[in-house]
């Protein structure tokens, strides 16, 4: 199937979607009190999809590339503060999973 818009790409749905389950997880009173943590737990997880947004505007499928490299490097952070809300309490064994 071609890829005629940014929605087209399930890699780009997929980070809206791990957003927003972050978004939940820091909406809880305990996560929401860990201003550190929730900070780079937002940013990171906000800045997947963006990347890969920015990425697709790019001219070139070189380019394109590079951003998707960034993408992937900021989920592995993202991955690394989820490990650490984890270890805090923040979210169980099934949700890190999950995300």
């Amino acid at each position: 199937m071609p890829i005629a818009s940014l929605q087209d790409l399930q890699v780009f749905r997929e980070a809206l979607e791990a957003a927003d389950a972050v978004s939940a997880i820091l909406n809880r009173p305990a996560t929401a009190r860990d201003f550190k943590l929730g900070s780079q737990l937002s940013g990171a997880s906000a800045a997947v999809a963006a990347q890969i947004a920015e990425g697709y505007g790019q001219l070139t499928d070189r380019h394109f590339a590079h951003y998707l490299a960034i993408a992937r490097g900021t989920a592995n952070e993202l991955q690394a503060h989820l490990a650490v809300a984890r270890g805090r309490g923040y979210l169980n064994e099934g949700e890190w999973r999950a995300l």
